[in-house]
C-alpha cells in the first residue's frame, strides 16, 4: 500500500500528542505557549526508497488495504537503530515474483543515511506480508523477526553476524490451523505471558479471505466496485504460542482460551493493566468488539472487554481499531489505553479506573439510562451476550450512546419468592436476579428476554 500503511502510524502518533496535551490541560497545567510540531519528509534524503506494492486491481481485494508493517530495531547491535519494512506480493498468486515485492532491511549509517542490506541479511521475505514483530526469542543477545503475513508467516533468527536464517518450520510458527488451514495472521507481538524469562509470541488473525471467492461491494450495473466492509467475511480467532525454550514454540491458543474468541483483529498490545503480575492483551478488532485477554496465571486468560469498558468507545460502537497502545499518559502508575480507529470515527482513549476503564475521548457524554439500568442489574446476563444483543439493536436504531460498564449484581431472592421451578429455569437462562429483590421481572424485561438472540424465544423462559 506504499504510503497508505506508513500515514496511519504517523497520524497515529500526532492524534497521541494532542491527546497528551488534552490530557495535561485537564489536569491544570499551565497554560503556556509551546512551538507547533513539524516533520520534515527525509526519505529520499536518508536513503530510504521502498515502494510498498499492495498490487492493486480492479477487483478491489480485501487484502489490498492492509498492508505494509515495519519495525524499528537494532539487528548488528551497533546501537543504532535499523529499520525493516514489510511488501506484499502479486495478486491472485500471492508470491514475491522480482525484487520489487521483497522486504527491506535498512542498515543505519549513523549520518543520518541508511542502507539496503536485505540481500545480505538475507530477509527478502516470502508471500504477501502483513506486519512484524522484533523480539529476542532465544536470549542469545540478538534481535529476531517475526513476519505474519496473508499465505505465510516467517520467523527469522538473527544469526549475529549480521544475517539471518529461516527458523519457521523447526520453531511451528506456518500459522496452519487445522480445521482452517494458513489463517491471515496481521500482527503480532513478542511478550512473556508465564513470567520464565522467555519471549511468548501472541499472533493477530483478520478475517477468512480468498481471492475467487471476493464479495462484489458496489453498483454492479453500472459497473463501480468499491472495497468491501468487514462485515462480509468472517472472523478468525487468534493464536498463542509458548515459548518452549529450545527455539520451538507450542500453540496454545486452545488450553489458554484466546482461541475460544473470534474477531478481526488489526493490532496487539500488552500491560498489566490490573498490576497482578501478568501480562494481559488487548486486541484491537476491526468493526468487532475489541478484547481484553485478562492473564488469570497458570496460562490462563479470559476475555473481559466488554466488563472492562474497552470493547467500545463512548457511542457504544465497535469501531474500525486498527492499532493500540499502553502507555500511562497522567503518571498515576497505570497504565492507559489508547486504540487508533479510521477517519469520522473516535479515537477511543481509556483511563483506568479500579477494574473498569472509561472512554474519555469524548467527555460528559453518559450511558443511556435504560442500558445502565440493565447492566448495573443483570450481570450475568450481561455476561451472556443478552446485554449486548439489545443494545446493538438500540444502538442501530440510534436509541442510546453507552459505555458498558458493569456493576456489582444485587443478592438473587430466596427460591419461594417467585417459585421454585420459575428460579431453577431463569438460572438455567443465567438470570442474576430480578430487577428489585422481592418483585417479578418486569415487563419491559420480559420483551427483552424475548428479544434475546435474534428473537428467538426458545432462548429464554416464559
Amino acid at each position: 500500500m506504499k504510503a497508505m500503511r506508513a500515514r496511519p502510524v504517523v497520524v497515529s502518533c500526532v492524534l497521541a500528542g494532542m491527546c497528551c496535551a488534552w490530557w495535561t490541560a485537564s489536569l491544570g497545567a499551565p497554560d503556556t505557549p509551546v512551538d507547533p510540531i513539524t516533520f520534515d519528509d527525509i526519505a529520499s534524503r536518508a536513503g530510504v526508497d521502498l515502494v510498498v506494492r499492495n498490487s492493486a486491481t480492479p477487483n478491489k481485494h480485501q487484502i489490498e488495504t492492509m498492508i505494509a508493517g515495519v519495525a524499528v530495531f537494532d539487528y548488528n547491535n551497533d546501537g543504532r537503530p535499523d529499520i525493516y519494512f514489510v511488501n506484499g506480493a502479486g495478486i491472485p498468486g500471492l508470491e514475491k515474483t522480482g525484487p520489487g515485492f521483497y522486504n527491506a532491511l535498512y542498515r543505519n549509517n549513523s549520518d543520518g543515511t541508511f542502507t539496503n542490506v536485505t540481500a545480505q541479511a538475507g530477509v527478502p521475505g516470502a508471500g504477501y506480508g502483513m506486519g512484524v514483530a522484533a523480539g529476542d526469542y532465544d536470549n542469545d543477545g540478538h534481535v529476531d523477526l517475526f513476519l505474519p503475513g496473508l499465505n505465510r508467516n516467517f520467523l527469522y533468527r538473527n544469526r549475529g553476524d549480521g544475517t539471518f536464517e529461516d527458523a519457521t518450520k523447526r520453531a511451528g510458527l506456518e500459522g496452519l490451523d487445522p480445521k482452517r488451514g494458513k489463517l491471515w495472521a496481521i500482527a503480532a507481538g513478542w511478550f512473556d505471558y508465564d513470567n520464565d524469562g522467555l519471549l511468548d509470541l501472541f499472533v493477530v488473525n483478520y478475517c477468512v479471505w480468498k481471492p475467487e471467492q471476493e464479495p462484489y461491494c458496489g453498483d454492479m450495473q453500472a459497473g463501480y466496485r468499491t472495497y468491501c466492509h468487514p462485515k462480509h467475511y468472517k472472523a478468525l480467532p487468534n493464536n498463542l504460542y509458548r515459548n518452549n525454550g529450545d527455539g520451538t514454540f507450542t500453540d496454545v491458543s486452545e488450553a489458554s482460551g484466546i482461541a475460544a474468541h473470534l474477531g478481526k483483529g488489526m493490532g496487539v498490545a500488552f500491560a498489566d493493566y490490573d498490576q497482578d503480575g501478568d501480562l494481559d492483551v488487548f486486541v484491537a478488532n476491526d468493526t468487532e468488539p475489541n478484547f481484553l485477554f485478562r492473564n488469570e496465571g497458570a496460562g490462563k486468560f479470559v476475555e473481559i472487554g466488554m466488563r472492562a469498558g474497552v470493547a467500545y468507545n463512548n457511542d457504544g460502537r465497535a469501531v474500525s481499531s486498527m492499532g493500540a497502545d499502553f502507555r500511562d499518559l497522567d503518571n498515576d502508575g497505570r497504565e492507559d489505553l489508547f486504540v487508533a480507529a479510521l477517519a469520522n470515527e473516535t479515537f477511543p482513549l481509556f483511563r483506568p479506573r479500579l477494574l473498569q476503564r472509561h472512554d474519555v475521548s469524548e467527555p460528559g457524554r453518559p450511558p443511556h439510562a435504560a442500558c445502565q439500568r440493565l447492566e448495573q442489574r443483570h450481570l450475568r446476563f450481561q455476561q451472556r451476550r443478552l446485554e449486548g444483543s439489545v443494545c446493538r439493536r438500540r444502538r442501530r436504531a440510534g436509541q442510546h450512546r453507552a459505555v458498558l460498564q458493569p456493576q456489582v449484581p444485587p443478592a438473587e431472592p430466596a427460591a419461594g419468592q417467585h417459585g421454585q421451578r420459575r428460579v431453577r429455569r431463569l438460572r438455567q437462562a443465567g438470570w442474576a436476579g430480578p430487577p428489585t429483590a422481592g418483585a417479578p421481572p418486569r415487563r419491559g424485561f420480559r420483551r427483552l428476554r424475548r428479544r434475546w438472540q435474534g428473537g428467538r424465544r426458545g432462548h429464554a423462559p416464559q
